[in-house]
C-alpha cells in the first residue's frame, strides 16, 4: 500500500512540475498588394493572422512578427522563427519578376531554416514559383503551380462555391474540421512529386476534376529529418476569412508547421475586423486629422495609411474650423476650402506635417486614363515602392515652386507628356507631401498609390 502511494506521490509531482509547452514563434511575410479591393490582400491577411494567433484561447504559447514588402528589413529573425509563413505575388511567366522571397539570398537564408527543421507555409499566388528553385519547392512544400510546359501539363485555375472535402481527415491539419462550402479562386491539377509518400492531401475539391490528386487545393509534407511544409492554392478572396472552417483548417497548419501540437478540437478564434486589427497592432501611433467631405474617400484614405503596421490614430472631419489642430501631427487634405490656408499656416509653424492627396499645386485641372506611374527620385518615401499603372483621375496643374522635390511622375498609357504627380517640400519647420492622384476609387485603392500616400504622410508627420 505504501509503494502504491508513493507511486501516485511521484506521478503527481511529475504532472505538477512537467514544462509547459515551448512558446513557437511564427512568422508572417506579405508581399506588396497588386490585386483590386477584397482580392490577394497580402497585407491585410497576414496582421488578420496574427491577432487571430495572438487571441486564440487554444493556440498555446506563441509570438507572432509580421513583415511586409515581401521580407523581414533583419532576416536573421529567421533564425529563431519555428515557421514561415508567405503570401505574396507569384512568378506567373518568364518575363515576370521572381517570387519576391525566391531571389538568391533569400532562398540562402531559408535553406538555412529548412535545413535546422523550421516549417514553411506559402498562400494561393505564392505558389506560382520560380524554377530556378523547383528542387526546393518539392522538398520544402512538396508542391507547386506548373506554368510551364505542354498546355495539357500546365495547372489550371476555376473560381467555383462549391464542396471542399478533407483529404486526410486523421491528420492533425484537420482537426475539429468537417467537409465545408467556401467560393474561391482554386489552383489545380498541381505539381507533386511523383510517388511521394510524404504528401498529404489536406483539401480536395470534387468539383475540379474526377482525378483524385487533381483535386488537391491544399496539401502537407513532413520532411525527413524534422520540418514541416503546408501549402494551399486558396486565398484569393479575403472574406474567406470570415469562413469559421477555413480559418480553422489555415491556423490549424500555420500551428502545425510550427511543430506544435494542434488541439484535437483545432485552433479556435474569432473573426476580427479591419478596423479593430489596427487598433490591436498600433505602435507608436501617430494622431491625424483628415480632412474630406465623402466618408467612402475617408475610409479609403485611413486604409492607406495603416495599410501596414498601423501607426495613424485618424479622426475624419469635413472642414478644417473648430478642430484643435495642434493636437495633430498630420493634417491630410483631400479638398481645399477658402480659410484653410490661414490654418494650415499657423499649424505649419510649429512644425506640423501635412499631406495633400488629389490636390494640384497649381490651377485645377483634371484628366483620367490609365496612367504608368514612374518613381523619378531616391527618397525615403520611395525606397519600397516600384513603379505601377493605375487608372485614375489626376489633378494637374504647372509646378514652379524651386523648393519642391518631385518624387514620381505619370504618363498616360497611350502616351503623351510626363506630368509631376508626386512631390515634396519643407517649409517653415514642416515637411509637406503632396500627390494628385487619387481622384476616383480606383485610383485610391490601387496598392501603389496607397503605398505613396501612407509612406509620404509617416515621412511629413514624423517631423514633428
Amino acid at each position: 500500500m505504501k509503494t502504491a502511494r508513493a507511486l501516485i506521490c511521484f506521478l503527481l509531482a511529475g504532472l505538477a512540475f512537467a514544462a509547459p509547452p515551448r512558446p513557437r514563434k511564427i512568422v508572417l511575410i506579405a508581399g506588396p498588394k497588386s490585386h483590386g479591393p477584397g482580392a490577394h490582400e497580402y497585407l491585410k491577411s497576414v496582421k488578420l493572422l496574427k491577432v487571430l494567433l495572438d487571441r486564440s484561447p487554444n493556440a498555446g504559447p506563441v509570438t507572432t512578427e509580421v513583415y511586409f514588402n515581401s521580407w523581414p528589413e533583419h532576416p536573421e529573425t529567421l533564425d529563431t522563427a519555428d515557421t514561415v509563413v508567405i503570401i505574396s505575388e507569384g512568378q506567373p511567366g518568364d518575363n515576370n519578376p521572381p517570387v519576391p522571397y525566391m531571389i538568391h539570398e533569400r532562398m540562402k537564408m531559408l535553406e538555412k531554416q529548412m535545413q535546422r527543421g523550421c516549417g514553411i507555409v506559402t498562400i494561393h499566388y505564392t505558389t506560382f514559383i520560380t524554377y530556378a528553385y523547383v528542387d526546393q519547392i518539392l522538398e520544402w512544400q512538396g508542391g507547386y503551380y506548373e506554368w510551364k510546359g505542354p498546355p495539357e501539363r500546365r495547372s489550371a485555375i476555376k473560381t467555383l462555391e462549391t464542396d471542399v472535402k478533407l483529404g486526410v481527415p486523421q491528420h492533425p491539419i484537420s482537426n475539429g474540421l468537417h467537409d465545408f462550402k467556401l467560393k474561391d479562386e482554386y489552383y489545380y491539377k498541381l505539381r507533386f512529386r511523383p510517388n511521394d509518400p510524404r504528401l498529404k492531401p489536406i483539401l480536395q475539391v470534387p468539383a475540379l476534376s474526377d482525378d483524385l490528386e487533381q483535386q488537391i487545393v491544399a496539401w502537407a509534407v513532413e520532411r525527413q529529418g524534422g520540418g514541416r511544409g503546408f501549402s494551399t492554392t486558396t486565398g484569393h478572396y479575403f472574406e474567406n476569412w470570415k469562413n469559421d472552417s477555413y480559418r480553422k483548417l489555415m491556423l490549424n497548419a500555420i500551428l502545425w508547421t510550427s511543430g506544435a501540437d494542434v488541439p484535437p478540437g483545432g485552433v479556435e478564434s474569432t473573426y476580427v475586423d479591419e478596423q479593430a486589427v489596427d487598433q490591436a497592432l498600433m505602435v507608436n501611433s501617430i494622431p491625424a486629422l483628415v480632412v474630406t467631405s465623402d466618408p467612402k474617400r475617408g475610409a479609403y484614405i485611413v486604409s492607406a495609411l495603416n495599410s501596414e503596421t498601423p501607426r495613424f490614430q485618424v479622426k475624419i472631419a469635413d472642414s478644417l474650423e473648430r478642430e484643435n489642430l495642434s493636437r495633430y501631427k498630420l493634417i491630410l487634405l483631400t479638398e481645399s476650402h477658402p480659410g484653410d490656408k490661414a490654418h494650415l499656416i499657423r499649424y505649419r509653424k510649429h512644425g506640423g506635417g501635412v499631406a495633400l492627396v488629389h490636390i494640384s499645386p497649381g490651377t485645377a485641372n483634371e484628366s483620367s486614363g490609365v496612367y504608368r506611374i514612374r518613381i523619378a527620385a531616391d527618397h525615403p518615401i520611395t525606397h519600397n515602392v516600384a513603379a505601377f499603372e493605375t487608372t485614375d483621375r489626376l489633378a494637374t496643374g504647372s509646378l514652379d515652386a524651386s523648393d519642391t522635390r518631385v518624387l514620381a511622375t505619370a504618363q498616360l498609357k497611350d502616351g503623351g507628356k510626363e506630368q509631376p504627380v508626386a512631390f515634396v517640400s519643407e517649409r517653415s519647420r514642416s515637411r509637406i507631401f503632396q500627390t494628385t492622384l487619387g481622384g476616383n476609387a480606383a485610383g485610391l485603392q490601387n496598392p501603389g498609390t496607397m503605398q505613396l500616400i501612407r509612406y509620404g504622410s509617416l515621412w511629413a508627420a514624423e517631423n514633428k
